[in-house]
């Protein structure tokens, strides 16, 4: 059964690294639905000298043997445009998997939750993916330097909105409490950045047959002039490898999926390709044919998920084709 808290919004502002001024709020200000057990503002005191504020999820209860998927809705504190230096995340106990995701709209109000979402509901309307995590414990902080000197950060619209998007999953008999926390590191308001964006790829050709195997392939031309510094692949529980590549070059590889890990570049080898092939081999162990879809129990996906520079927005690429 889901914890019924669906309306806390939980923005934990490091308020003593970050006074008020242009940029973050003194105050980020949740107001209480009257829920006594959603998305909390504890969780600790901030580092000393962190510029940043925390996404915390509410805490769910989650029955033994259940498998589910949420979309938890936020605003970010930031009352100016500023740069993302970096994405620290925890996973409670039954969390596997944690996507957050930046929208140009408000989709739902701040707090709500929604159970049985799609990660991927909102990429037609413009959504950028922003992190992902597998792991209990993990992170991963933009480059310092660009190959010019300046730093790279995803720049946070005023207030922007945004989901969490958790896989939960609970194969004990005794049921579970399950939250996640993401603590999103700021760059200060004034500083120079060079933007960087998101490109996902999504295929929507996977079709594979009953006790079969398949490929999925995709090949998406980049944007014009990217250069790319991070790239991992997202799929659910069929896949047995992912790949990315450029002709003669493999950028990115992985054979579990459950924990595919990440390329990561930097200056002076950024990679520069024309386009990118990804890849996502299967093996269907069931009856049925497996095609793809937001289920992580029933479907199959093949996403890749990245990050380039310079950008002004975050792009997607459908099958083969680079949207305007």
């Amino acid at each position: 059964m889901l914890t019924r808290a669906l309306r806390w919004l939980c923005l934990v502002l490091a308020v003593s690294a970050c006074p008020s001024g242009p940029g973050l709020p003194a105050d980020s200000g949740p107001a209480d639905s009257g829920a006594s057990d959603g998305g909390t503002s504890d969780g600790g005191a901030p580092d000393a000298g962190r510029l940043g504020f925390t996404l915390r999820s509410p805490t769910l209860s989650v029955d033994g043997g259940v498998a589910s998927r949420y979309c938890w809705y936020f605003r970010t504190p930031n009352a100016a445009a500023q740069a993302v230096a970096g994405f620290h995340s925890s996973l409670g106990p039954a969390v596997t998997y944690l996507g957050m995701w930046l929208t140009p709209t408000e989709v739902m109000p701040p707090g709500t939750l929604v159970e049985g979402c799609d990660q991927t509901g909102q990429l037609n309307n413009g959504a950028g993916w922003a992190y992902s995590a597998w792991q209990p414990d993990a992170g991963w902080s933009f480059p310092t330097d660009d190959g010019a000197g300046q730093p790279l950060g995803k720049v946070l619209a005023p207030n922007q909105a945004g989901f969490l998007y958790l896989r939960v999953v609970n194969g004990e008999t005794a049921s579970a409490s399950a939250q996640a926390q993401v603590d999103v590191d700021l760059y200060p308001p004034d500083a120079s950045v060079t933007p960087a964006d998101s490109l996902t790829t999504y295929n929507g050709n996977i079709n594979i047959l009953p006790n079969g195997t398949d490929t999925a392939t995709a090949t998406c031309p980049a944007p014009s002039g990217a250069r790319f510094t991070r790239i991992t692949v997202f799929t659910h529980q069929q896949a047995v490898q992912t790949q990315v590549k450029t002709p003669g070059v493999t950028l990115f590889a992985s054979t579990d999926w459950e924990n595919p890990g990440a390329s990561t570049f930097s200056a002076p080898s950024f990679p520069t390709p024309a386009a990118l092939e990804v890849s996502c081999s299967y093996v269907n162990p069931t009856g049925r044919t497996i095609t793809a879809g937001a289920s992580p129990d029933t479907d199959e996906a093949c996403m890749m998920l990245s990050y380039f520079f310079p950008s002004a927005r975050p792009r997607l690429c459908f099958n083969s084709t680079l949207i305007p």
